[in-house]
């Protein structure tokens, strides 16, 4: 049976779209340009880069889905990755590779940018295709009787609103944090060195907290935010530990 490895399957994916771009760099160091241009000329009119995205994740994420469903997964002991969503995530990656190559700073994500005018548009593109997936969700369990496999309508309808869900919800929380990027200090600010670091530990004091609170008699709603405020207080204390190692500050 499969392997449940929390994050890992995450991570493990991650580290291969990373292997996959240091080989494709040493084919091409200009490969990831076309993305990049496309970046500077975001920073005026971020719809462009938006549409060319969602029609790129289009083209990779719904014929994924049609053709393999959605609990479809490669598994390898512990590694494991969605059949249907693999190249949804290569795509991110790549993009987001390709802002980041260059001019960072004067592109898609330029603090003076359009994007950082947080604007109501991504929040209607976000909001309606997520109220269609529940709508259609709803069809799949009441008047389906969530049969598998489920009929191509179905997913091809799901697939596009999950499409356009995506690429929306990530426009609109990159507006929202630019937007407030110069908007003076915040309580954030002394957490921001130590990002990266708890990002990497958090996951398993996250997990034995929970276990720990498991036979507790208490609501959902109040082990969450105990959860929440010690996995952000250890692990943020961890890291800070960890950065003190002479060499750990290069990689933390």
């Amino acid at each position: 049976g499969p392997w449940p490895s929390g994050p890992i399957w995450f991570l493990w994916v991650l580290f291969a779209f990373d292997l996959v771009a240091c080989l494709l760099y040493r084919l091409s160091p200009n490969m990831l340009d076309p993305i990049n241009r496309l970046s500077l000329h975001g920073r005026r009119r971020p719809a462009v880069f938006f549409a060319v995205m969602l029609a790129v994740t289009a083209a990779f994420y719904i014929p994924g889905l049609m053709y393999f469903g959605p609990s479809s997964w490669f598994e390898f002991g512990p590694f494991s990755v969605q059949h249907g969503r693999v190249m949804l995530y290569a795509t991110y990656f790549f993009f987001g590779a390709g802002i980041g190559v260059q001019y960072l700073d004067r592109g898609l994500l330029a603090a003076d940018g359009r994007m950082a005018k947080v604007s109501w548009d991504w929040l209607i593109l976000a909001l309606v295709p997520y109220y269609l997936m529940w709508v259609l969700i709803s069809i799949k369990r009441e008047n389906l009787g969530n049969p598998s496999p489920l009929p191509n309508w179905y997913e091809g309808s799901y697939a596009v609103c999950f499409t356009v869900f995506s690429v929306a919800i990530l426009f609109l929380i990159l507006a929202y944090f630019l937007r407030f990027a110069d908007s003076g200090r915040s309580v954030l600010d002394p957490m921001q060195a130590d990002a990266y670091g708890m990002f990497l530990v958090h996951y398993p004091i996250a997990l034995w907290l929970q276990y720990w609170l498991f036979d507790f008699n208490m609501p959902a709603t109040v082990k969450a935010p105990i959860v929440f405020v010690l996995t952000v207080a250890f692990s943020w204390a961890l890291t800070r530990a960890l950065r003190q190692i002479p060499g750990a500050k290069k990689v933390l």
